[in-house]
């Protein structure tokens, strides 16, 4: 891999992550993804990182999986082979979106297609442009949707629109993705940066355990029952009461009648 393929920054309690093939549209490469889980293991085990901010270079946030790559396996009489290991790498990295216990924010401009919509989709938010256009284009070219989508998209938008867009592979633009509740907020291409900001120096502001929690209860929420659900949230509540400075705080300047300093612990 360019070792420049996967980038990060962390300023204060932000790390921004940027896909970096922007001459490929930021096609998923198998090392792009491996170094993708590597960036978010570091955001797990720094306590200063508070939000990641995922976002692609260039004119896109991703073009998907590398077709590029498909076709060279074609060539090569291994048709299967990168859905053995690189589409592995990239799920490995849809995994770990999910299970990092912090928020994580999609930047979304251009063209966001295939693996990279359903990548995108693992965020816990999805902040748009207004140029964006989205599209599960895995059926176009006569494959199913995978990095989640089956999964994601018709908890998102309902069983009718998801199985709509997974067989039709047709472009969504940014006022129908706002409308279908895809993107939670669409911008003005020229204001996308500081609207991203604005969000992530909100969610950088909450308590940033509670937040983890709150996105793990989420997860398990999926395949619980409500009995177990309510044993679950019970568990972390027992956790946060036992364990968490924030949950004093919190408690504090509610009696204080101001408002709450979290340190994210």
């Amino acid at each position: 891999m360019d070792k420049d393929e996967l980038l990060t920054e962390t300023l204060g309690p932000v790390m921004r992550v940027t896909l970096n093939r922007p001459d490929r549209l930021n096609a998923l490469s198998e090392a792009m993804c491996t170094a993708l889980v590597q960036a978010l293991a570091q955001a797990a085990s720094d306590p200063s990182v508070r939000v990641v901010i995922l976002q692609g270079s260039g004119r896109a946030f991703s073009g998907g999986g590398d077709v590029r790559q498909m076709a060279q396996d074609i060539a090569d009489g291994r048709p299967s082979a990168y859905f053995r290991q690189q589409l592995a790498s990239i799920h490995a990295a849809a995994i770990a979106i999910r299970n990092l216990a912090k928020p994580v924010i999609a930047v979304l401009k251009g063209g966001v297609a295939g693996a990279g919509l359903n990548l995108a989709l693992c965020c816990d938010y999805r902040i748009a442009a207004d140029n964006v256009v989205l599209i599960q284009a895995f059926t176009n070219i006569g494959l199913v949707p995978d990095t989640g989508g089956t999964f994601l998209l018709p908890r998102l938008i309902g069983w009718a629109r998801a199985t709509e867009l997974l067989f039709e592979g047709r472009p969504v633009d940014a006022r129908e993705a706002e409308r279908l509740g895809l993107v939670h907020r669409v911008v003005p291409l020229a204001q996308l940066e500081t609207a991203v900001d604005e969000v992530a120096s909100r969610l950088a502001a909450r308590p940033t355990r509670a937040l983890g929690l709150t996105k793990q209860l989420l997860n398990q929420s999926a395949d619980n029952t409500f009995d177990a659900q309510l044993a679950a949230e019970q568990s972390a509540q027992l956790t946060l009461g036992a364990e968490s400075p924030d949950f004093l705080e919190g408690v504090r300047a509610f009696l204080e009648k101001r408002p709450p300093r979290f340190t994210g612990q």
